[in-house]
């Protein structure tokens, strides 16, 4: 019997398994982004996140706050808007930006 139901549970959850995105591969594509940082190709990078944002559903905040801290030093005025409107709609706060700026001059 009870092999049954964990067969049955199985079968529920399956089709949501597979929908589900490859987050191993996201991280691999952040570490190639922190490269581009690193040699500090900053147009790449942006680029990179732009694509990553497309590729995928949720990204983390972490990487929104550097998408749009790479923006705002390309000048890239549209993909400020898109990064800190989905940075603000996931609950980074006017006040935590203020701290950030505070502690660390080099944010932005």
């Amino acid at each position: 019997m009870r092999y049954v139901l964990g067969l049955a549970v199985s079968f529920l959850i399956f089709p949501f398994a597979a929908d589900a995105q490859d987050y191993h591969f996201y991280h691999s594509r952040v570490r190639k982004i922190d490269h581009s940082m690193l040699v500090q190709d900053w147009d790449q990078a942006l680029e990179d996140y732009r694509e990553l944002e497309g590729d995928y559903d949720y990204l983390f905040i972490k990487d929104l706050k550097i998408a749009l801290q790479l923006a705002y030093r390309t000048g890239d005025s549209s993909s400020f808007r898109r990064f800190s409107e989905a940075t603000f709609s996931r609950g980074w706060k006017w006040k935590q930006v203020k701290k950030e700026l505070r502690n660390n001059p080099d944010f932005a």
